[in-house]
């Protein structure tokens, strides 16, 4: 549905004329934030209006219907979406070597490994050597 240039021009002029009018709460502080709020609270005096103009009843059928198509559509997408990643992830694992050495090689970690491994034998030289006095 269009609107037509003359109801167009009197919710324009009605933003104009009523915006600073608009009592806008204080947590709002952004100001496009304000300004929108302002542009809102003046459509909802047009928007009901709009809305009994459009040819179709909206009926809780029809918006049951609806529902069920976006469901529907949503329902395929994930199913198509989960069915690549199992395909992608069966590829990885037939194609990934089948012995690991430890648990951080078999998650991808190898470089995680090798910094923790290096933080203890350090911690432990340190340790070693202070036990020993020869730090002070």
């Amino acid at each position: 549905m269009t609107i037509n240039k003359t109801f167009k021009k009197s919710i324009l002029s009605a933003i104009n004329t009523k915006q600073k009018k608009i009592v806008i709460p204080d947590f709002i502080q952004d100001k496009d934030l304000r300004k929108a709020y302002q542009i809102c609270r003046i459509l909802d005096e047009y928007l009901p209006n709009y809305f009994m103009q459009i040819d179709k009843q909206i009926t809780p059928s029809h918006i049951n219907k609806k529902i069920d198509q976006i469901l529907s559509n949503f329902k395929q997408e994930v199913l198509a979406s989960l069915s690549k990643e199992k395909d992608k992830f069966r590829r990885q694992v037939r194609n990934k070597k089948q012995s690991f050495k430890n648990i951080f090689e078999f998650a991808e970690c190898e470089n995680l490994f090798i910094i923790i491994n290096s933080c203890y034998n350090r911690s432990k030289y340190l340790n070693l050597f202070s036990q020993n006095n020869v730090i002070n």
